[in-house]
Order: C-alpha cells, then sequence, then structure tokens
C-alpha cells in the first residue's frame, strides 16, 4: 500500500540521518492515521517525528508537529493535553514573529473554549485574530474565524446573527474555490434553518452540501449531513426515515471513532424519543450521549444531554433515588450554561425550583 511506501521511505531518510525529511515523512503518515481516527498508531509515528524534529531543530517543522500534536490531542479527547500544546505553538510563533500563525493558533484555541462552553474567551480571541487574517490577506483564516464566530452564536440560540456569518464565511470559501469550506457553511446554514423551522431551506441545503462531501469523499461530514437531515425528518412526523438515517450516520462514526459525531447522533435519538414519549429509548441514548461527551470534555454536549436527562427524571418522578439523580444532572446544567450565556438555563432553573419545592428527597447531595 501507499502508507508501506511511506514508511520505507522514512527507514531510508532515518538511515541516512536526514532529520527533517524522516520528520515529515512520519508526520505525514500520522496526518493519514488521525483521518482515520486510529490514535494508538497516530500517536507511536507523531513520537518517532518529534524525536527526530528535536535533532532538526527547524521552526517549520517543530510547528507541523506541534500541530499534529494538537490534532491528536483534541480527537482523542484530551482538552488539556491540546491546550498545552497550542500554548506551545503561540510561544514558538511569536518567537518567530509570525503573526499569522499566532492568529491561526488564537482560532485553534477559541475553538477548544467553544467546546467547553466558554464561549467569552472565544469571542475574545476571535476578534484578536479576525483582524490580522485580514489584514495579512490570508482570506481561508479568515473564512474559518467567521465560522467559529458563527457556532458561538448558534450555540447561543442568537440564528440570525449565526445565520450572518455562516454566510459571510460561504462567500469567502466560494472566493477561493475551498469546496470543503463551502460544503460546510452550507451545513451550518442548515441547522440554523431548522432551528428556525425552516425545514424546507434547510433541506435544500443539506442536500447541497452532502452533494459536495459524496464528491469529496469525506465520510464524516455525509454523515453528520444525514444526522441532519434526521432532525428535519423527525420535525415533520416521519420518524422511521429519520431512524433509518441516524442508524446509518451511526454506523459510519462509529467505524472511523468519531466519539463527539456519535453522541450528537444519540442525543437526536433521545430527542426523538422523547418526541414520541417512549421512555426506554429516551432514557437510553440521552445517557450514551452524556457519557460520550463527557469522554471528550465537550461542555456544550454535557449540557445538552444533561438537560434531557434531568428533564426525564424529574418529569417522571419515580422516586427520591432518581428525582435526586434528575437535579444533579440539571445544576451541572446550570453551571455550564451560566458560564456560556445560554439562555436554556433559566427553564433548568425553574424546573429545579419546581421539583425541589415539590419532592426534595430528605439528606439527599444536589452537587454536580
Amino acid at each position: 500500500t501507499a502508507l508501506r511506501h511511506w514508511e520505507q521511505a522514512a527507514n531510508i531518510f532515518r538511515q541516512l540521518r536526514n532529520h527533517v525529511k524522516t520528520s515529515e515523512i512520519y508526520l505525514f503518515v500520522c496526518d493519514v492515521h488521525l483521518h482515520r481516527h486510529e490514535f494508538t498508531k497516530a500517536a507511536q509515528l507523531q513520537n518517532e517525528g518529534m524525536s527526530w524534529m528535536m535533532l532538526a531543530g527547524d521552526y517549520a517543522l517543530e510547528d507541523k508537529i506541534l500541530d499534529v500534536s494538537f490534532k491528536l490531542n483534541k480527537l482523542s479527547g484530551d482538552t488539556e493535553a491540546a491546550l498545552e500544546t497550542l500554548e506551545r505553538k503561540m510561544e514558538l510563533h511569536k518567537k518567530a514573529g509570525n503573526k499569522l500563525a499566532q492568529a491561526r493558533t488564537q482560532m485553534q484555541y477559541a475553538g477548544v473554549c467553544i467546546d467547553l462552553a466558554d464561549f467569552d474567551k472565544s469571542l475574545d480571541l476571535l476578534h484578536q485574530a479576525l483582524p490580522h487574517a485580514q489584514a495579512l490577506g490570508d482570506p481561508l483564516l479568515e473564512a474559518d474565524i467567521l465560522v467559529q464566530l458563527g457556532s458561538i452564536h448558534f450555540y447561543r440560540s442568537q440564528w440570525e446573527e449565526a445565520a450572518t456569518y455562516f454566510d459571510l464565511s460561504l462567500h469567502r470559501y466560494k472566493e477561493i474555490k475551498n469546496l470543503s469550506g463551502e460544503a460546510f457553511s452550507l451545513l451550518h446554514l442548515a441547522k440554523t434553518g431548522i432551528e428556525k423551522n425552516d425545514y424546507e431551506k434547510a433541506m435544500e441545503l443539506l442536500k447541497k452540501s452532502g452533494s459536495v462531501f459524496s464528491l469529496l469523499r469525506d465520510e464524516r461530514a455525509k454523515a453528520i449531513v444525514d444526522t441532519n437531515k434526521a432532525r428535519v425528518y423527525a420535525a415533520q412526523g416521519r420518524y422511521w426515515r429519520a431512524g433509518r438515517l441516524l442508524k446509518k450516520g451511526f454506523s459510519t462514526l462509529t467505524r472511523i471513532n468519531d466519539k463527539t459525531g456519535m453522541a450528537e447522533v444519540c442525543l437526536q435519538q433521545a430527542e426523538i424519543a422523547r418526541k414520541r414519549n417512549k421512555t426506554g429509548p429516551l432514557y437510553k441514548y440521552a445517557h450514551q450521549a452524556f457519557e460520550l461527551y463527557e469522554e471528550q470534555q465537550h461542555q456544550y454536549g454535557i449540557f445538552r444531554a444533561g438537560w434531557l436527562i434531568g428533564a426525564f427524571h424529574c418529569e417522571k418522578r419515580y422516586n427520591a433515588e432518581t428525582i435526586q439523580i434528575g437535579l444533579r444532572h440539571l445544576h451541572r446544567c446550570v453551571a455550564i450554561g451560566t458560564k456560556a450565556g445560554l439562555d436554556e438555563t433559566k427553564k433548568i432553573q425553574r424546573i429545579i425550583q419546581m421539583t425541589e419545592g415539590q419532592t426534595r428527597p430528605a439528606n439527599k447531595s444536589y452537587q454536580s
């Protein structure tokens, strides 16, 4: 296979003591394994590349190594290590005086903060990075930043602001003929349309983005498109069709070990179960989503799954123990929601007040 030939080339350069070429090949092969979500193999190759990079002492190579390390940390759910890697990247670029690379690192840092539901810090970082991307003439970086700004407004349920940023990013990607970027902007616009109950427009955008992802053979993105199509079908009451798409998407995401994507599918299945008043599946899928999000340290996902679990237990009120479980999840949601500035937090606080006031169990802890 092609990978075997690359590994053979790395062995030749290693014997020739060509530190830069050896490290570059290890990094390339590592990136391939990362795309396949083969984290153990990727980590081994990243360590090999790191050792040869230290011998080479090359700035550009060190940047590549740190970038691969960041991807590995983020995809494997090690948020703390991901942030530490980005701090090292920032120091490297400051020493080199590379303003553009600093801006891109700020954007990456903001992306992790979004996962942690620290939206204020994300906005601050992105507003610092955007002027540099514009002034230094990097339209790709500018478009990527616009997507993240849109995502923050999306998570805060500010649909019009989110759509504005996603639309701006779409135009930037079109200008530089970045097909993948265009498709993701269309996907984000579709998700915003779903939240605004504009299902016809959302489905049209999903079909367009799905066609591009099929052309690019991006299985992960295509699976995400399918899960959002399922949301449209579920909203229209076409549950069988929605379930079929979610099953297909989950199979793909499981095969490539995309746990955040798997969690999203489980959450959609839980929400469908709630609409259909199916208690067993709701409990099962919401807990599965919660555990997957928790493993990835994805705070916004934990908020959404925890809200479903907490509401389920507090609404059903089977006994004191289940109420305690529900309240524990809801209190954790309040902590995340307050930090992120999410409007849903007020609804959660009302449920807590009503539930605690009516059937608060004695001698129980409510801490998350």
